[in-house]
């Protein structure tokens, strides 16, 4: 067996081993323009039950301007990473956007206002 025989075997097992390949997640927008307070931050987590794992998290206003850039997270199984916090009274913070690499893995918009805390699910 030639190396690139055993090269292209192992792309194949691991193509389907793991056929959700890295993708973007974005969450719904909040409606942060309408709000003065509190903040917003970015959750990535890693549902798997094996395998560590890294992910990006950014935060974007309303406009689509990059206001945090987060990651690489290295999440093991079960663990959450979560990003740089931003101000409403300063920013409009409305969507998170997430590299993640498979469908086990989770990307989440967190408003937080004193002990109210609302969580907007990636599609």
């Amino acid at each position: 067996m030639t190396l690139s025989t055993i090269a292209l075997f192992v792309a194949l097992v691991l193509s389907v081993a793991n056929p959700v390949l890295a993708g973007p997640v974005t969450t719904s927008p909040f409606p942060s323009g309408l709000i003065a307070s509190g903040i917003a931050r970015c959750a990535v987590s890693n549902g798997g039950t094996t395998a560590t794992s890294t992910s990006t998290a950014t935060l974007l206003d309303a406009s689509g301007a990059v206001l945090q850039a987060n990651g690489p997270f290295l999440l093991a199984p079960g663990e959450t990473g979560f990003g740089t916090p931003s101000a409403l009274s300063v920013s409009t913070p409305t969507i998170c956007k997430c590299v993640v690499p498979n469908s086990k893995h989770k990307c989440a918009f967190q408003y937080i206002n004193g002990s109210n805390v609302t969580v907007l699910p990636g599609n």
